[in-house]
């Protein structure tokens, strides 16, 4: 058995085949045809927006790896000891230089790749018989390789191994019946990884299943029993450590989306036309909104999730988008590898913006009736602007997110200040009263062109500290079992809460004691409450300056 193989980097150097259009668009480049390539590729895309692609050379049994420098693509094989390289899965570090987890057929061994500049350094992670098949990879913080794969030769397990700084650590995550097929791994904010995968016990009614770490033990979750499931599952974390998986319905050949929302697992049929949802791939963008490419027979399609619907995409047709994988770059544009049947090459589609909008400036102003949103923009190759968006996040504390109708939330922290899209004539202006006192914020233009978006810039602003009477703050919100609402009180006084339904009933009196002059902070509990929307209404009763009362929102959730 090989134990560690170094391999110094031959790499082939193409001319440049990437031709970017003037206009927002899908653009798609052959980027590898020699021989018979593109099988199980996996795409990452780095900090400057260029893709790295690992793969499957069928010519020549290599693990393959793909680069675009800016100006060339540079390929390379990365092991050629053997049948391997089948069930790649990449992944990028801190400093955008590759690892890979992928499968030796001639040893049945999980094997790992990383390049570290120079060369690269080949790993045998597990060799124990026929280890390392529908393998998948994720890089935590510190730069280091977590793997889910299946464990066929023993008893069909789900595994996972990962890299601590000097050995490799491997555990059986899931065991009873024969499970692992199909998995994907993702790390949430805290390294802790996920995993979605098939359980096929029953090869006639395969299920999905979730497996996650919190820190100290293995839950496993069994997401979806609706008919033959969990077929090449792909799964992503959003910015509050929630799953989102894409997978296959073989029994109704459809593309399904699966999410959990701290709760509930909800499931959608995200495709059905015709015999879709192969080769699913996953990726969440910065508003948590997931992007799936997939396989529509004969098409690459692709489904993307705009907030209030799903938009669809079907492009480059004749037997292309097997072995089709997603990464979003800087500004949340999807690319794409996959493979061309037809022509047995490796191909690469993109979308993106040309530099045509450009921020003049974005400002953001306290007044008195909230929070004023001043910016301009130039449109430098003409294009035509259909509106924008704000979004806001408190910068002094981290609050949960509101999930829209759909169960999908925003990103960590921000949500929308518009109902419907701002429009005007440039300068614009938009004032966001929904703030409150005393709070620093921060605020994201969005701009929406052609059907696409781009985020533009960010502006601070901190509200200042209320002269009167006022509810400060109330989180969090949504809350569950208990809630904290600050006031601020001009001068010592007694307050009176009360909660009213949206019926107007009221569901809670507290009366507080003589509270000091300056902020406070009261704990209510909301344990016996029911899920829904609530009126907060405060009364403050002080010595000179009389009484005054100050109303706000709550919601609780169960």
């Amino acid at each position: 058995m090989r134990k560690c193989i170094i391999v110094f980097s031959v790499c082939l150097v193409f001319s440049p085949v990437m031709v970017h259009s003037a206009e927002i668009g899908w653009q798609t480049t052959v980027v590898d045809d020699s021989g018979d390539v593109g099988k199980w590729t996996s795409i990452a895309v780095d900090t400057e927006d260029l893709p790295h692609i690992s793969y499957f050379d069928q010519t020549n049994n290599n693990l393959k790896y793909a680069h675009y420098s800016g100006t060339s693509w540079r390929i390379e094989p990365v092991d050629t000891v053997g049948v391997v390289g089948k069930y790649s899965s990449i992944g990028l570090d801190s400093s955008d230089r590759p690892h890979i987890a992928y499968y030796d057929e001639t040893y049945g061994d999980l094997m790992y790749a990383y390049n570290d500049g120079t060369a690269w350094d080949i790993t045998v992670v597990a060799d124990v018989g026929d280890m390392g098949s529908y393998c998948s990879l994720a890089i935590d913080s510190y730069n280091r390789p977590h793997i889910s794969y299946l464990a066929a030769g023993t008893a069909n397990n789900l595994k996972y191994s990962y890299y601590y700084g000097f050995d490799w650590y491997t555990i059986v995550v899931d065991s009873p019946g024969n499970v692992g097929r199909w998995t994907s791994v993702a790390l949430d904010a805290f390294d802790n990884p996920h995993i979605a995968y098939q359980d096929f016990s029953n090869v006639n009614n395969c299920n999905l299943k979730y497996a996650y770490f919190d820190g100290d033990t293995w839950d496993v979750d069994v997401v979806d029993t609706a008919g033959n499931v969990g077929y090449y599952t792909s799964i992503a974390i959003d910015s509050n450590n929630r799953p989102h998986i894409s997978y296959r319905d073989d029994t109704n050949m459809d593309l399904k989306y699966a999410w959990y929302d701290g709760a509930n697992w909800n499931i959608v049929i995200v495709d059905s036309a015709g015999n879709v949802g192969k080769f699913c791939s996953i990726a969440l963008d910065v508003f948590n909104r997931p992007h799936i490419s997939y396989y529509g027979a004969p098409d690459l399609k692709y489904a993307f999730y705009n907030g209030v619907t799903w938009e669809f995409t079907a492009f480059d047709t004749g037997d292309v988008g097997k072995f089709s994988s997603i990464d979003l770059g800087r500004h949340d544009f999807p690319h794409m590898s996959y493979r061309d049947e037809i022509n047995d090459t490796l191909k690469y589609t993109w979308f993106g913006y040309p530099l045509s909008i450009d921020l003049v400036s974005f400002t953001a102003s306290a007044e008195v009736g909230g929070v004023v949103l001043d910016w301009s923009v130039e449109a430098t190759e003409g294009e035509t602007i259909t509106g924008f968006n704000l979004y806001r996040r408190e910068l002094c504390a981290s609050q949960p997110n509101i999930l829209d109708g759909d169960g999908l939330s925003t990103e960590l922290g921000w949500c929308k200040v518009n109902d419907s899209l701002i429009v005007g004539a440039n300068p614009y202006s938009y004032t966001d009263g929904e703030v409150e006192w005393g709070v620093s914020y921060e605020y994201r233009l969005e701009v929406v062109v052609g059907g696409g978006c781009e985020a533009l810039g960010t502006a601070s602003v901190t509200t200042g500290v209320p002269t009167s009477f006022v509810i400060t703050s109330i989180y969090p919100n949504p809350a569950v079992d208990e809630v904290n609402i600050s006031l601020y009180l001009p001068e010592s006084g007694v307050i009176r809460l009360e909660l009213y339904d949206l019926t107007g009933r009221k569901v809670l009196v507290s009366v507080l004691d003589e509270l000091g002059e300056g902020e406070q902070t009261t704990v209510i509990d909301t344990s016996g409450l029911q899920s829904g929307v609530y009126t907060v209404r405060v009364v403050f009763a002080g010595g000179d300056l009389g009484s005054s009362t100050d109303v706000s929102k709550l919601v609780v959730v169960r």
